[in-house]
């Protein structure tokens, strides 16, 4: 927390090239997941935006990475 309680909320609307930029998805991958009904948006005029805390949300929904170490060949 930031002293003086100056903490900033998310947004709670994004545009396209900001979610992307800010969650390291592709654009098509955006629009793949737009498309599938897993990432909410609204038509601003020709503007979409999406709704950026329900898209944090179904990013924290997935499920956590695993890593399998690499070997580095056999041990003497």
């Amino acid at each position: 927390m930031i002293a003086g309680g100056n903490e900033k909320a998310p947004p709670h609307y994004v545009s396209v090239v900001e979610w992307v930029a800010r969650t390291g998805m592709s654009r098509t991958e955006t629009y793949r997941k737009l498309n599938d009904g897993k990432l909410i948006a609204k038509k601003l005029g020709r503007r979409t935006v999406i709704d950026f805390r329900a898209g944090l949300a179904w990013l924290a929904s997935l499920p956590s990475a695993t890593f399998i170490p690499k070997s580095n060949g056999p041990r003497h």
